[in-house]
């Protein structure tokens, strides 16, 4: 996996992350800065911090269904991860009526985590007729959902 990142710049920015988590153990994006090095590192004891940050994003002001989704498949945790995603996609689906850009991004990227890439395509469309800054990320998640049906076709 580190063929495809800069190892040298990956950990020099771990040791940075893992300095101020050191001094302030509570921040959970330094954390989840550690855990993201680590598993594109490959190293052994990544899955032990993305789990950490899986579990921050599921309590307290920081809860977030795709962000611990996220982590728990990053981690290889896949059923935990489609908990999340599920409770999320059901979430963002409440919003359809007056969606935006952000909520409709999410819902294309909980769609896709989920295999439903028909309906992420299908959002895709309807996040081009929204205002936002979130329509270049949409695209992207349309164009991963689209070769997985075309691969899904082969």
């Amino acid at each position: 996996m580190t063929n495809l990142v800069n190892e040298k710049r990956l950990r020099k920015e771990l040791q940075e992350a893992d300095f101020f988590l050191q001094r302030y153990p509570e921040n959970s994006r330094r954390l989840e800065s550690v855990a993201r090095a680590l598993y594109w590192l490959g190293e052994e004891n990544a899955r032990a911090y993305l789990l950490m940050v899986a579990q921050a994003a599921e309590t307290g002001v920081n809860y977030d269904r795709m962000r611990a989704g996220n982590y728990y498949r990053l981690a290889g945790e896949i059923e935990r991860a489609h908990e999340h995603f599920e409770a999320a996609y059901r979430d963002l689906g409440s919003f359809q009526g007056q969606a935006n850009s952000m909520s409709m991004c999410s819902m294309m990227e909980a769609a896709f985590h989920l295999h439903k890439y028909r309906t992420a395509v299908s959002l895709s469309k309807r996040l081009e007729t929204l205002d936002g800054p979130h329509r270049r990320e949409g695209k992207m998640v349309a164009r991963l959902a689209l070769a997985r049906l075309q691969e899904n076709r082969k």
